[in-house]
């Protein structure tokens, strides 16, 4: 992972700034006061911060890693203990101990790494035996990329083409409305189909699917997808 690509990104907050509808992934987890509570790729803490507000449960333990710790004001909103640990995901093992953890969230990694299943087998071996992961990434197989690509040619949302442009093989309407954003650092793809399968490879054991979307449209063209998972 080039990390002077994503010390950029976050220095020009291009990180940092979306929304999840975290209440449509609560009835999953059966949350228990004090349960412990990782986030791999952590950011700015928008997901973390939004899911800790939203659990209304607790929790005893909540621990954040990434490449740079980028989480002091989400930090200070929530006003609980926030444990960071520096780490490149898929480079080298979690710093914590396994079975440590009744959540870890993978939230918008994956499709940035290169080992993508030693990432995957980490997070498996830190997720406690009853506990819970989930992970999410853009969806390739998404309602309007699907319609798109067989009818115009456009390049599925969520791929990228390299790190200068991201608005490479769009049609006219979308090279308009992303107009000046720049790549996000996408190096890998997922549909549906193959995160559950490559999640399966990995240990993990399927439970469902997270409509992580916020708003009808989105709900319906499912741009992003959450799988949540369990040790098998």
């Amino acid at each position: 992972m080039n990390e002077a690509f994503y010390q950029e990104k976050f220095a020009t907050k291009q990180y940092g700034s979306d929304a999840y509808d975290v209440k449509s992934l609560l009835p999953f987890l059966d949350l228990q006061p004090g349960f412990n509570y990782l986030e791999v790729g952590a950011g700015t803490g928008c997901f973390l911060h939004d899911f800790v507000k939203t659990a209304g449960v607790r929790p005893g333990r909540i621990c954040a890693a990434d490449l740079d710790n980028n989480l002091q004001v989400t930090a200070t909103e929530l006003g609980v203990p926030l444990e960071f640990e520096h780490i490149n995901l898929g480079e080298k093992a979690l710093p914590y101990a396994s079975n440590a953890f009744d959540v870890v969230v993978c939230n918008h990694v994956l499709e940035h790494i290169f080992e993508t299943e030693t990432a995957l087998r980490e997070l498996l071996r830190v997720t406690a035996q009853n506990g819970l992961c989930v992970v999410s990434v853009p969806n390739l197989a998404n309602w309007w990329s699907r319609f798109t690509l067989l009818f115009c040619g456009e390049l599925p949302l969520g791929l990228e083409t390299g790190t200068e442009s991201g608005t490479d093989g769009l049609t006219s309407y979308l090279r308009h409305r992303f107009n000046g954003c720049k790549p996000s650092g996408h190096i890998r793809g997922f549909t549906p189909r193959a995160l559950r399968d490559i999640c399966g490879r990995c240990g993990f054991q399927f439970v469902g699917w997270w409509n992580q979307n916020f708003g009808w449209r989105n709900k319906l063209l499912q741009p992003k997808m959450g799988i949540v998972l369990r040790k098998k």
